[in-house]
């Protein structure tokens, strides 16, 4: 039986939560009574097309899997969520994943819901989305990630199920015998662990650097994906750990030889569809990591990163989001190669070539013909409204959101977004006004660092948002059991780009 403890909370809407600790001039309501979390209920289940979400508490779900010798999907969502959007539209609405979903018992948590959040903060959900797979005795045994292909998806999810243990466990052993020596499911389950949102193996910077390095050395070249993986999960590492560290990590010998294995990642289409967050958001970091300066070999390598990201953006059986977000590394590189053309202790800030500007544009008209589904716009649109912010083009991305949100699952996501460009355009009141405009149905805090004090009031109430959308201090304490987990998954979202600012942050690919 699970040993996760569910209990009975009151049940509040995330505005009552959320517009209470910001907003203290105002009284949040909405509350209502005593009542345990149920899971796909019907209205839930064709929310969420054919899966048969399990329509009961956790708790039921937990023992109808261990009656039924059936391991558990927990999917933990959010329907202002852009990336939960991209998830349910990349791989839970293909036919093939509808189809493997009825081998599990497959839980869709509502994580605005307030037992939802103490559930989550007892499983170390570290933020939307997040999918974990359950053994039939509610053990974890995998978090899955959200980017790869859905023929991919269901070979890991085999894998889960056929080793069926604690990913901590098989790490131990895949370390101690050896990656050579290993399972290929144990590998494949490493390879594809969601390492972003760990809460049980919790490696230092060091450790995983090293972890990463030994498996992308020592996995068997037949094992072509996961050593793909543990490739992109080394880089990961060197990055994040380089942030924190003046020396060098990476002899000259060892930067040629990863620079090989990259370039080789990068020509073979399969490799780049496994490996899309190091494809989008390490390019430039990946980069620099292997040519610290400008040279010939930096620019093979970002002409080889710009072929393989155009190549994403005009495959058309992709997402939409997919190959929009193609063209984010094709505007950090640009920007690198700017910025490369300037004096050394030049601190003037490029512009993006006008030609890059107008792709964009004329990306962004496609992908408001090509979409109208209200989720998948969720994240569609908060991908258009990323790739205009990264490339200059704050007034275009106002103007964006403010004509696309009300065609999306929940305009307020994007409110928030359109208030912080209005307070980093200098226009205040404006930005209040904006965050304020339709508050009774906003479940998301206001922008980053917005002053909520009205234009004149010297009362002293002013509160602000910290780093990244996370609460003050005093306002996250209010927020009682859940405030860690909301300050997570605050942190996680935010109100600009999920995934992006996620991998900012050094998440892991």
């Amino acid at each position: 039986m699970s040993t996760i403890q569910l209990v009975n909370a009151r049940e509040c809407s995330r505005f009552s939560l959320l517009l209470g600790l910001a907003v203290l001039t105002l009284v949040a309501g909405g509350c209502g009574g005593e009542q345990t979390t149920t899971v796909g209920t019907s209205e839930t289940a064709a929310h969420h097309d054919d899966i048969a979400w399990f329509d009961g508490s956790p708790e039921a779900a937990f023992a109808l899997a261990e009656s039924e010798g059936k391991p558990l999907f927990l999917y933990w969502g959010a329907e202002w969520c852009p990336p939960c959007h991209y998830l349910k539209n990349k791989i839970f609405k293909r036919p093939e994943f509808v189809a493997k979903s009825q081998e599990f018992v497959p839980v869709y948590l509502d994580g605005d819901t307030e037992s939802a959040q103490i559930l989550g903060e007892e499983l170390g959900v570290m933020g939307y989305p997040t999918v974990i797979i359950f053994s039939p005795d509610g053990e974890e045994v995998m978090r899955m990630p959200s980017t790869i292909p859905v023929e991919e998806y269901a070979v890991v999810l085999d894998s889960a199920m056929e080793r069926m243990r604690p990913v901590k466990t098989v790490l131990a052993e895949v370390m101690e015998a050896g990656p050579a020596n290993a399972h290929p499911s144990d590998l494949n389950v490493l390879a594809f662990y969601s390492w972003e949102q760990d809460s049980k193996v919790e490696l230092e910077d060091e450790e995983k650097t090293a972890t990463f390095g030994r498996l992308n050395e020592e996995t068997p070249n037949e094992l072509r994906l996961e050593k793909s993986r543990f490739l992109a999960l080394y880089l990961g590492a060197l990055i994040q750990q380089s942030r924190d560290s003046e020396e060098a990590l990476l002899t000259d010998a060892e930067r040629a030889e990863l620079d090989t294995a990259v370039a080789a990642l990068l020509e073979d289409d399969q490799l780049v569809a496994n490996n899309l967050i190091l494809l989008f958001y390490y390019s430039r970091e990946t980069v620099e990591l292997l040519h610290p300066a400008d040279s010939p070999p930096r620019q093979a390598l970002i002409g080889k990163w710009v072929a393989a990201a155009q190549g994403v953006e005009n495959t058309g059986n992709l997402p939409v989001d997919d190959r929009l977000d193609a063209i984010y590394p094709q505007i950090q590189l640009a920007k690198l190669q700017a910025e490369a053309e300037l004096p050394a202790e030049s601190e003037e800030e490029v512009e993006i070539p006008a030609e890059l500007q107008d792709h964009i544009r004329e990306r962004i008209a496609w992908a408001t013909g090509a979409v109208t589904d209200e989720g998948e716009l969720q994240a569609v649109v908060n991908s258009m409204g990323g790739l205009l912010m990264s490339s200059g083009l704050e007034g275009e991305a106002e103007e964006l959101l403010t004509q696309m949100m009300d065609k999306t699952e929940a305009p307020y996501y994007f409110m928030s977004w359109i208030g912080s460009i209005k307070k980093d355009a200098d226009q205040p009141e404006e930005a209040l006004a904006q965050s304020l405009r339709e508050l009774p149905r906003s479940l998301l805090p206001l922008p980053l660092g917005l002053d909520l004090s009205a234009p004149g009031d010297r009362a002293g109430t002013r509160r602000r948002h910290g780093h990244r959308g996370r609460l003050d201090r005093d306002l996250v304490r209010a927020a009682g059991p859940r405030r860690r987990l909301c300050r997570r998954q605050l942190l996680a979202a935010g109100p600009t780009r999920g995934r992006l600012s996620d991998v900012e942050r050094g998440r892991q690919p």
